[in-house]
């Protein structure tokens, strides 16, 4: 049985392609963002569907104790009107609510938890296409062709395709990017795709840590000061550091 937690699109979309392996779905969700109503075709089809927040243990363990063989973690608080809003909210929910949900598997029977890549791809995106362009296009100028093809009209199309295509770029630049990392399920190979853009992975612990490299070229420095690099605040902290 599949777990998947956080019922939104993408959970949506993973419980309909394991549905159609003929494999059993529990889907759950806190309902904040996403209504109950929208997975009522889902519920049709013989998934599962709960009510649990990913910050309440006791509602994890009950989810568990359900057996399944793997959890699928896709529930996170992304929008940013909210998070301004609710940010005590938000921090819960990604922070604690994520460390809860890995604790809990832990000691469970489950065999293995799959996190969603996306938040990793899009920003490796937006530093590619930044880096290939020159600095004149980013992941913002996706966002604005997607409402210009379709927000303004309301017409109706393949979600997937249409996002697929608006990534691969007006010139067909990115496409090698969509097929490595959104259209197939490469391995990201996270040192050696920032080390490129002037970042490094620091070592140690159970969390991966970024910082700016110690050498930059210029093409690296004016990468990084679209994205708010502020040479200054960066010495001042290299300089701060015990000798």
């Amino acid at each position: 049985m599949l777990l998947i937690l956080g019922a939104g699109y993408i959970g949506a979309a993973v419980a309909e392609l394991a549905l159609g392996r003929g494999e059993a779905v529990v889907l759950a969700d806190n309902w904040r963002a996403t209504r109950r109503v929208q997975l009522d075709g889902l519920e049709a089809a013989g998934a599962r569907v709960e009510t649990a927040d990913i910050r309440d243990r006791a509602a994890l363990d009950a989810l568990l104790d359900l057996a399944p063989r793997r959890v699928v973690m896709l529930a996170a608080q992304a929008s940013r009107p909210i998070s301004e809003r609710e940010p005590d909210y938000t921090e819960q929910t990604n922070l604690t609510g994520a460390r809860r949900v890995a604790e809990a598997v832990a000691g469970s029977g489950a065999t293995a938890l799959v996190y969603n890549k996306g938040m990793l791809t899009a920003f490796l995106y937006d530093l590619s296409l930044r880096d290939r362009s020159n600095g004149k296009r980013s992941l913002d100028n996706v966002y604005k062709e997607l409402f210009r093809l379709y927000g303004r009209t309301g017409a109706r199309t393949d979600g997937n395709r249409a996002l697929v295509s608006a990534l691969g770029g007006a010139e067909g630049e990115m496409r090698d990017f969509v097929r490595r990392y959104i259209e197939s399920p490469a391995a990201i190979d996270l040192k050696g795709a920032l080390t490129a853009y002037g970042l490094q992975i620091l070592p140690g612990g159970a969390r991966t840590h970024v910082q700016v490299a110690d050498s930059l070229s210029r093409d690296q420095r004016d990468l990084l000061r679209q994205l708010g690099y502020n040479e200054k605040v960066e010495r001042d902290r290299r300089n701060a550091r015990p000798r």
